[in-house]
């Protein structure tokens, strides 16, 4: 049986909210908004929780407290995973001759490097994001039941993801000598610092 395509978020909505240009085709932005609902959304909310939605948004019957959910906290981290997938594509397009890189005299592709870390943005967005729809979801479990007692009677299903969202930000303390200030009694480079 074909899955259904139901978009969560609009992509007038996400070329409003994200750094997606008004001119891009709707139509290159679909299969990445699907991919993202898919991949990220439905992991992070279980799928019995993400079918109610799906559902709801293509019946157009959404209970007040889905659309509330879906409209201010799902479709922020939605729009930027979305942005992430579609990102490598949208410089890049695929046709029968191969890979193409569409060229203008005006514009300049970025480097590589710049792509990674315009990535790396996007995805810490969509992290902060998810994390602040999860914490709205955990504080209010007699509103979300599907989200807070999932059903997965069929097997073919996802458990919400349950732990603390990471954004592979790394923090580094300062290197002062030959330790990392253990030597003063602490491990704060603020602590280090204030002390002068």
């Amino acid at each position: 049986m074909a899955q259904i395509e139901v978009l969560l978020v609009s992509e007038a909505k996400i070329k409003a909210f994200t750094s997606i240009n008004f001119n891009i085709d709707p139509a290159v932005l679909k299969p990445y908004i699907l991919q993202a609902q898919d991949l990220w959304i439905q992991n992070y909310i279980g799928s019995s929780f993400y079918d109610e939605l799906r559902s709801q948004v293509q019946l157009n019957t959404l209970t007040a407290d889905n659309r509330l959910f879906l409209e201010t906290y799902l479709s922020q981290p939605l729009m930027n995973y979305a942005l992430w997938k579609a990102f490598p594509f949208i410089q890049n397009q695929i046709f029968n001759k191969g890979i193409m890189k569409p060229t203008s005299a005006t514009n300049e592709t970025i480097a590589i490097e710049d792509m990674k870390f315009l990535r790396q943005e996007i995805m810490n967005t969509a992290m902060s994001y998810i994390q602040k729809a999860i914490n709205f979801l955990r504080e209010r479990p007699l509103l979300y039941p599907k989200y807070q007692n999932p059903q997965l009677t069929d097997g073919d299903g996802v458990l919400p993801e349950r732990g603390k969202i990471s954004t592979n930000q790394i923090t580094i303390p300062r290197y002062y000598g030959g330790s990392w200030n253990r030597e003063n009694g602490c491990d704060s480079c603020y602590e280090r610092n204030s002390r002068g």
